[in-house]
């Protein structure tokens, strides 16, 4: 099972318990530093002292669990924001009707990025209501899906 994998199985438990969704769990390099950021969310909004609650629960977590093994990495427990993205199924039933914007692995009716009112998923492809009509995209071709403020 790869690291992220292992991390978020360990994550999963300590966020519910502390009223939590887990959102995403990603390890990833920007600028030299590899980062393992992990991202919650609850009705409500995210304080510092969730992050940092969940944060010390969680390094103590993996480094009993040793579920990163050698790797060397920050630990960032944070919001998912304002425009979150949208992973799950129940994402997509729990924003229906909301702005969201997308952009394609490759161009979907001509265009890589669209913006427009979220209908659902179904048959794991996304409906979007676009200024063109509703535009119907399969989630393997998204690269990119999330809440939209404009």
């Amino acid at each position: 099972m790869p690291p992220v994998d292992r991390v978020a199985a360990l994550a999963s438990p300590i966020a519910a318990e502390l009223a939590l969704e887990l959102v995403d769990v990603e390890f990833v390099t920007e600028a030299g530093r590899r980062i393992l950021r992990i991202t919650i969310d609850r009705e409500g909004g995210i304080s510092h002292e969730h992050c940092e609650t969940l944060s010390r629960r969680l390094d103590a977590a993996i480094e009993a669990s040793d579920a990163m093994g050698e790797a060397r990495y920050y630990l960032e427990v944070s919001s998912p924001g304002a425009e979150r993205p949208l992973k799950t199924p129940e994402d997509f039933r729990r924003f229906a009707g909301r702005r969201v914007f997308l952009k394609g692995k490759a161009p979907i009716s001509g265009r890589r990025q669209w913006k427009g009112q979220l209908v659902g998923l179904t048959d794991d492809a996304v409906k979007v209501q676009t200024e063109v009509g509703e535009l119907t995209v399969p989630r393997e071709q998204l690269a990119v899906i999330r809440l939209s403020l404009d």
